[in-house]
């Protein structure tokens, strides 16, 4: 998990879930972000949260005054004459099967049956639970019904003018949910796909591999949002819980915090890539890792290297993960791709960098005196390794013809120098070393 800064140079609900949203209020775990986008004519804000968010709708037309799930009505002129009429006899009011009886102050008791009549209606949702089978279910729309007091009004007034004694049948009108189910089906399809193998890995880098993975189970990106690896893994992990496994640091594998980290973001980086979602930040490791190609892979540190994306397709992205013991996959969803659009990757190779061969370092601490001890005697500690130099591009095919190709990243994995290590005390007398079995690399 170490250096070498390339920056990725490349472009890249209308669902409301429930599962872990009450009314106006979303417990954001994940990330705390507010965007919003158009459906319908309706602006959606989307307070995005970990396998739930929460959708306010705003009427374009109401300077974005937030509007609930139903219709109500507002602005309806009364007739205060009549309303504030204290009702000399009782009159009856029917709606379906049920009656009400009226006396007493009018626009008392009609707002009480306002209130009991009204149904509101319900906007369909995406019901997005990772931990299920069926990770996405489709909640139905519903109508609603509002009493319409204008129409109740003027035949209460008709009835006292000509003093009836005839039931009043109650005016209703229908209310229409603003979002439709086949507004939400055609924005969920899997967008990609991608796998990477830990077959070979020791136990504690596949368990620190698959645990900063589960941190992006059930994430839910809203429109425009802007996402840290980092800050999630952060926010949704114990540093505790991660294991010592082996990093790289400068060119060496040495063991660290936290091992294995590094795949899950490189996993994580590919997905989007294959996604077409805009990569903003992302750093190669000092050496080329194993699980991918060179120019994708995506190294990661708390204190100096982040993965960060932002959702610029228009509509939530949703993100699975799993795993088992030989691999740990990413999935993301969203609207689907253009048809018959294909997005994979290629890699140049562009040339290797030499190395500078080997360099010789005095075992002054001591560090290895149980191995070597005399001037003369020497320990490898490691080879000279080459550079190189790579081209990473996404290509975009349609209906399997080649239409574009996009550089996306051009990094440099340095070289690195052999390193032996050599004793530091002088000879006895007469004394003899044996043939020095350590074989010493000139530069390249």
């Amino acid at each position: 998990m170490k250096k070498n800064n390339q920056k990725a140079k490349n472009n890249s609900k209308t669902a409301k879930t429930s599962s872990k949203t009450a009314k106006n209020k979303t417990k954001l775990k994940k990330s705390k972000f507010f965007s919003n986008f158009v459906i319908g004519g309706l602006t959606v804000l989307i307070l995005s949260a970990t396998a739930s968010f929460a959708l306010i709708f705003f009427d374009s037309n109401s300077n974005n005054q937030p509007v609930e799930n139903h219709t109500k009505q507002e602005n309806i002129v009364f007739d205060e004459k009549i309303l504030n009429k204290n009702l000399k006899k009782e009159i009856q009011l029917i709606c379906g099967e049920k009656t009400f009886n009226i006396d007493g102050n009018l626009g008392e008791s009609l707002r009480t049956i306002e209130e009991q009549l009204f149904v509101p209606a319900s906007n369909a949702e995406i019901l997005f639970d990772p931990d299920e089978d069926e990770v996405f279910v489709f909640k139905e729309e519903s109508f609603g019904q509002a009493v319409d007091i204008n129409q109740l009004v003027k035949k209460i007034k008709r009835n006292i003018k000509t003093n009836s004694d005839m039931p009043i049948s109650i005016p209703v009108f229908t209310l229409s949910p603003q979002i439709r189910k086949q507004d939400l089906e055609g924005l969920i399809e899997l967008r990609s796909n991608f796998s990477t193998s830990i077959v070979t890995s020791p136990a504690n880098r596949k368990h620190n591999v698959k645990y900063a993975l589960s941190a992006f189970n059930g994430l839910v990106v809203a429109p425009d949002e802007i996402v840290s690896f980092n800050e999630i893994v952060k926010n949704n992990t114990s540093q505790s819980n991660f294991k010592d496994a082996k990093i790289i640091v400068s060119g060496d594998f040495v063991l660290g915090s936290g091992g294995g980290i590094c795949q899950s973001s490189t996993t994580i980086y590919n997905a989007l890539l294959l996604a077409d979602v805009a990569v903003l930040e992302v750093h190669n490791h000092s050496l080329p890792v194993s699980y991918v190609p060179r120019a994708f892979d995506a190294m990661v540190s708390e204190s100096y290297s982040d993965l960060v994306f932002q959702n610029t397709i228009g509509s939530p992205l949703y993100f699975l993960t799993s795993s088992d013991n030989e691999t740990v996959t990413v999935k993301i969803f969203g609207k689907p791709h253009e048809d018959g659009l294909v997005i994979k990757t290629k890699t140049l190779h562009v040339k290797d960098l030499p190395h500078k061969g080997d360099k010789i370092v005095p075992d002054t601490a001591g560090k290895y005196s149980n191995k070597i001890c005399f001037k003369g005697e020497y320990l490898r500690l490691r080879y000279p390794k080459a550079g190189s130099e790579d081209i990473g591009y996404l290509q975009y095919y349609k209906n399997g013809e080649l239409i574009d190709e996009k550089e996306i990243r051009h990094v440099y994995y340095p070289s690195h120098e052999g390193i032996i290590v050599e004793g530091v005390d002088e000879l006895y007398d007469g004394m003899t070393l044996p043939d020095n079995e350590v074989k010493f690399i000139n530069s390249q």
